[in-house]
């Protein structure tokens, strides 16, 4: 089935890289939501990023499993083997050790929270600190995942290499 995107990606590529493309506002949503003082929001925010992320990481692998991953004429490119496995092999690590790390970052923060007097959450300054910096982390390694992805696709279904 052809994707809605306009180029010649299949329906689930398109799906992917519209999530990617939403990832970066919806992450400074969350940041903002944060400095802002509203938790309840960035955590909402936040989770749900996560997890849509995380379904969407899956159904594309297990997509890829199902559909093949070999695009016509991509392997006889000239920047194939020096280009575009080494940097598909590198996406891969990093989008593992992003959706962990992240998950991580997410679980820790659900963890240590805590109900004040008032009924608002409360956190621990010590662990509310450790959580901004985790947090920051978290998000470079996401927008980096996204952006890497954002060009696989690019090579993949955009660019003409003479597919």
């Amino acid at each position: 089935m052809d994707g809605f995107l306009g180029t010649r990606a299949p329906l689930f590529p398109d799906v992917v890289v519209a999530s990617l493309a939403a990832v970066v506002p919806l992450l400074l949503t969350g940041v903002v939501l944060a400095k802002r003082g509203r938790t309840a929001a960035h955590k909402t925010v936040m989770f749900a990023t996560y997890h849509v992320l995380l379904a969407v990481v899956i159904a594309f692998v297990v997509w890829n499993a199902v559909a093949g991953t070999t695009v016509d004429g991509l392997e006889e490119a000239w920047f194939y083997r020096s280009f575009y496995l080494p940097f598909i092999a590198g996406h891969v690590v990093l989008a593992v050790f992003t959706v962990l790390f992240a998950g991580w970052v997410t679980w820790r923060a659900i963890r240590r929270r805590s109900e004040g007097a008032d009924g608002q959450p409360s956190f621990d300054p010590k662990e509310t600190g450790h959580h901004r910096r985790t947090g920051w982390v978290a998000v470079v390694l996401l927008v980096l995942t996204a952006a890497s992805g954002l060009v696989i696709y690019w090579i993949r279904y955009v660019h003409d290499y003479g597919g």
